[in-house]
């Protein structure tokens, strides 16, 4: 429907320029050998932008260019505005729960650096603690090979006593 209307538009703006339709008519049947269509002097084409001049003042006014921009244009920029504006919102919210996850991240990091620290120093102490009830004796030969003798001992702990010795 919309093509139709848009040809009928277009055969009644070329009614008002007639030497251009008269050119194009000529050139429709004319192909020089360099490929040019036709040969026209320099007049023909003095009338042609005469023509095309005047059809550019009449077809588009400043009114049916403030039709245009007013019916087509403004919703479509109305539209891109609202969404331009929800996705700030978006991304305002996203920013601040970004935020406020990487703060309790934080926090909990510390914590859990500061647990383990304490954990860490308390162990040390309890080791200190045990180490300084626990006397070692230095391994009586004798009382070893008893041992061995008696108990089935791997051969690792063996050489671990071996070693001792």
């Amino acid at each position: 429907m919309a093509a139709k209307e848009r040809r009928i538009l277009k055969r009644e703006r070329r009614k008002h320029m007639p030497t251009m339709l008269k050119i194009l008519n000529e050139m429709e049947g004319h192909l020089n050998l360099d490929g040019n269509k036709g040969q026209f002097n320099l007049k023909d084409s003095l009338n042609v932008v005469q023509e095309m001049f005047f059809r550019a003042n009449s077809s588009i006014t400043s009114k049916e260019l403030t039709l245009f921009i007013n019916h087509k244009l403004v919703p479509i920029l109305k539209k891109m505005q609202e969404r331009t504006i929800i996705q700030n919102n978006s991304i305002d919210e996203l920013k601040e729960k970004v935020n406020s996850l990487w703060g309790y991240l934080r926090s909990q990091m510390r914590d859990m650096g500061m647990s383990s620290k304490l954990s860490m120093e308390k162990i040390q102490k309890e080791m200190i603690e045990r180490s300084k009830i626990v006397v070692l004796k230095p391994p009586d030969r004798k009382s070893l090979e008893k041992q061995v003798e008696s108990q089935d001992l791997s051969i690792p702990r063996i050489q671990y006593i071996l070693n001792i010795i």
